[in-house]
């Protein structure tokens, strides 16, 4: 747990001249120590890669002479194919000119089958053998590089890169794995009431806190049953009567056939799935005044006049309206605030202004409006009671735990740019994820009186959820199952001495089962016609598993956990 007291001041500024630069620092300093603790030899790797890309371009010429030398035997054949057509077309006129033509063209088409068979063919097969020899070679010089780098890729950690980052600001320092308790004090001792039911299930997790006052981002899968239109088809046929005139204009009749393709749907339950990702704080201040807030496309207006005039009418808008319904809802001072954070259905102004003084009204219009530094306005600000959930677009498929087994590689300047790349949009992400709270500085406020619940070192459920998803949902769901699983985590016990705790496994998926409906709908023959619509019947399938699962992300842990007692890769 952090015990310094944080005070970044204004988030934009703190993040371009305090937390961006500190990473950058950072990042180069822990990789080149990486390096060094793992004994890479930086000129031996660079060596190989030099090898690979010669080989590479090699392999790229051959290929490149290969491809002419096949064009030229596709040239080559049609030249002969159509010197016999030629010939063929010639001999039987009969002319001493059209015989000679017809012997020549025969010839040229012996000689073109000649230089396929003795030249090209064996040239073609002679470089498809040195692609398949550069091949090899190329692929032994990288498993070169992976013995290479062994040592390094075997040292990258949960906490690698998230100690990177919370170097650069302890704001975004998180915990090894989050507790039972600390979840339970979001839960009870801030009023939270959680949205991960039965029909959701914990995909990633981490924890920390500004100042004492807890804070997780979660991401989750969630399952609910909506509905699918299958469609189906039948062609009919008929006999009809048809009147026409002959070529003497006499009316005649004629029996024709005729054609139509009946189109008929049905809805049916179908299970559906999608993942969202949150933030949610626990905090005392302002208990009383609840709200909601969601982007606002001015935020994105120019400065100017015109912009101004529309921040201006959108105000004016929300008074007329407040006056109408008689509500104690009052403009703020900062107009610019009021009409893009518009949180216009507060209940209760005086705690709405404990939160939002001229600092933080002034703090949030400038992170709104950032889109060099942050993400601009993609959020999604709920406060209730003591609690607040953000969902913000960058959260949505991020790679929360900073999974290390994406940085191994064979090629150390790869690895360096990919490690580097992630980081930093690691920390951009997670602050500007935290950035609406550290615009407000009351939100800010050390937690006094209720210590934070970080004594307990139970991991929470949904930590063992995270370890069972990282393990694959196939490896518990029912083998009658063809959708999606939703996996249930119920522990069974404390944590053995290898740390893994005794739990269940509760796969919930559906079985599908083909079948048929047969909708009548009438046809243009006038009779009722049964058009048959293919439809899948979806029913609740699960099967449990009991096994021993730990938190995916420990400190000092390279990018493996622990199933049991059995390591298992990620």
């Amino acid at each position: 747990m952090v015990t310094e007291v944080i005070d970044i001041g204004e988030p934009i500024i703190h993040f371009r001249e305090s937390l961006r630069p500190a990473v950058e620092r950072r990042i180069t300093q822990g990789f080149d120590q990486l390096i060094a603790e793992a004994g890479v030899d930086i000129s031996a790797n660079a060596a190989t890669v030099a090898e690979v890309n010669g080989l590479n371009a090699q392999i790229r010429d051959v290929g490149a002479d290969k491809s002419r030398l096949r064009t030229l035997r596709v040239l080559a054949i049609i030249a002969a194919v159509v010197s016999v057509i030629t010939a063929l077309v010639l001999f039987p006129l009969g002319s001493p000119a059209a015989v000679t033509g017809g012997v020549l063209l025969l010839g040229l088409a012996v000689a073109a089958v000649l230089v396929i068979v003795q030249r090209l063919t064996p040239q073609i097969r002679g470089q498809r053998e040195r692609v398949a020899e550069l091949t090899g070679l190329r692929d032994s010089a990288i498993q070169v590089g992976w013995n290479q780098l062994a040592p390094l890729n075997s040292s990258y950690g949960w906490f690698t890169v998230p100690d990177i980052v919370a170097s650069g600001d302890p704001v975004l320092h998180t915990e090894p794995f989050l507790t039972e308790a600390r979840l339970n004090d979001l839960r009870l001792g801030h009023g939270w009431n959680d949205p991960v039911g039965e029909f959701s299930s914990v995909l990633q997790v981490i924890t920390g806190d500004i100042n004492g006052n807890p804070w997780l981002m979660v991401e989750t899968l969630n399952h609910e049953m909506g509905w699918k239109t299958y469609t189906g088809f039948l062609v009919i046929t008929w006999m009809e009567a048809e009147r026409y005139r002959d070529s003497n204009g006499n009316w005649r009749t004629r029996m024709v056939q005729r054609s139509q393709t009946l189109t008929a749907s049905v809805t049916k339950p179908f299970p559906e799935y999608d993942r969202n990702a949150f933030l949610v704080y626990g905090n005392v201040i302002a208990p009383e005044v609840n709200f909601t807030r969601q982007p606002s496309k001015l935020s994105g207006s120019n400065e100017g006049k015109m912009a101004q005039a529309r921040l201006n009418r959108t105000v004016n808008k929300l008074e007329k309206k407040s006056r109408k319904m008689g509500t104690d809802f009052t403009v703020m001072s900062n107009r610019d605030f009021e009409a893009l954070f518009h949180a216009t259905d507060r209940d209760n102004e005086t705690q709405f202004r404990v939160m939002f003084t001229p600092v933080a009204q002034e703090q949030m219009v400038s992170l709104l409006r950032d889109n060099q530094h942050g993400f601009g306005d993609n959020f999604h600000f709920l406060k209730n009671g003591n609690n607040i959930e953000i969902h913000s677009g960058q959260l949505q498929g991020m790679d929360l735990l900073a999974n290390p087994a994406q940085f191994a590689d064979w090629n150390l300047e790869t690895a360096r740019t990919r490690f580097r790349d992630f980081t930093h949009h690691y920390s951009r992400a997670l602050y500007f994820t935290l950035a609406p709270l550290l615009a407000i500085p009351a939100l800010q406020e050390p937690r006094d009186g209720m210590p934070l619940a970080d004594n307990d070192s139970t991991p929470a459920a949904w930590e063992l959820e995270v370890a069972a998803n990282h393990l694959g949902e196939s490896r518990f769901a029912n083998e009658r199952s063809v959708t999606t699983n939703i996996l249930k985590v119920d522990p069974l016990g404390s944590p053995g001495k290898d740390g893994a705790v005794p739990a269940s496994v509760t796969a919930f998926g559906y079985s599908g089962t083909d079948r048929i409906d047969y909708v009548p709908m009438r046809g243009g023959d006038g009779r009722i016609h049964r058009v048959p619509v293919p439809w899948v019947e979806y029913r609740p399938v699960r099967k449990t598993t009991k096994l021993g699962l730990k938190p995916v992300r420990q400190r000092n842990h390279p990018a493996s956990f622990s199933v049991g007692t059995r390591p298992v890769s990620v």
